[in-house]
């Protein structure tokens, strides 16, 4: 076995953070809490982010632009 080169961690890193999002949404997704884990992302993203608008916030979540629309939605 070899050892990992430092971009294969970094891409290794990248893809579980990417994976740990996508799970963390697709559990919000599906829960009835009043305020979900995804609502949550949203509303700390924009509270750091002054002037950021949907597009910015679904690319951060890694997240389709509709997902934020409803999100946005149920946060109005």
């Amino acid at each position: 076995m070899t050892t990992p080169t430092d971009d294969q961690l970094a891409a290794l890193g990248a893809a579980f953070d990417a994976f740990s999002r996508r799970y963390k949404l697709a559990d919000a997704l599906s829960s009835e809490k009043p305020l979900n884990e995804l609502d949550k992302h949203v509303l700390l993203y924009v509270g750091n982010h002054d002037n950021c608008g949907p597009t910015d916030v679904a690319r951060f979540l890694h997240v389709p632009s509709t997902t934020i629309s409803s999100a946005t939605d149920r946060l109005v």
